[in-house]
């Protein structure tokens, strides 16, 4: 079969995006699979199928999905978050943390730190405050923001190679729903957060599965999951708070967010 130019591929696969908005499962289905067959790469076609219930659910979403949606979406992505979709999570997720946190002075790393949201609010706590991100374009928001003294264009797991107890505070605002998965970034975490640390981070929920990708191409995870993995990593929970963290299509979307601490 031949391959479409990339202009006409863009057009297909957005259509494809279009019905699986509009909750055309089906039709959806079928335009994807047409864009890997004109030449589409595969990875991110392939999330977008699994969400979709028509492939295999992968562990966490791809890294080439989540820079190119990203780096799509930098210039106005604050304003879509917080007034197309009323999204809470930096203002509920520091609301909890800071409550269980007296300390100041703190070495901070904010996970999937996007545009830089969460740093006014982290600024007050800290020492030293570093933003990683696998969007170069989210970044350049962040820059512009100011806030951080060190940014870091790389993978939130891989790119942590930062030495054993480094960090105070780790926070991942709004960053899970792009991560089945949990455990490898648990122990990651474990490793460069100093003993008595606290981990902060949000999650989409369910009430069933550890862990299952929606048709929004977002993940959701269960209490049952983050109990048993709190347990496992040497962590504690001093927090968790049931919230709506932010609107899909007008309605309200369940969420936990949750402050663990390093035993």
């Amino acid at each position: 079969m031949s391959r479409l130019s990339a202009d006409d591929l863009d057009t297909l696969l957005r259509y494809a995006d279009s019905l699986r908005e509009s909750r055309r499962h089906g039709e959806a289905i079928d335009a994807y699979r047409r864009a890997i067959d004109f030449g589409a790469a595969r990875a991110p076609v392939e999330f977008a199928l699994a969400a979709l219930g028509a492939g295999q659910e992968p562990p966490l979403a791809p890294p080439q999905y989540v820079r190119e949606h990203f780096d799509a979406f930098a210039n106005g992505f604050d304003r879509h978050l917080t007034v197309s979709l009323r999204y809470r999570v930096p203002e509920l997720l520091c609301a909890v943390l800071f409550a269980e946190l007296p300390e100041h002075d703190l070495d901070v790393l904010d996970l999937g730190c996007g545009t830089g949201l969460c740093a006014p609010m982290l600024q007050p706590y800290a020492r030293r405050l570093v933003g990683i991100d696998l969007s170069e374009c989210m970044l350049e928001r962040a820059r512009e923001r100011g806030g951080y003294d060190e940014l870091r264009c790389d993978d939130i797991v891989s790119g942590l190679t930062d030495p054993p107890a480094s960090f105070d505070l780790i926070l991942a605002a709004d960053v899970f729903v792009y991560v089945g998965d949990l455990a490898p970034l648990f122990a990651v975490v474990q490793s460069v957060l100093r003993p008595g640390g606290r981990f902060a981070f949000s999650i989409e929920t369910n009430e069933d599965a550890d862990f299952a990708l929606a048709s929004t191409m977002r993940y959701t995870h269960s209490r049952n999951y983050l109990e048993r993995l709190t347990a496992g990593f040497g962590l504690r929970l001093e927090a968790i708070e049931r919230h709506a963290i932010r609107q899909e299509d007008r309605i309200d979307v369940p969420g936990d967010i949750v402050v663990l601490r390093r035993v």
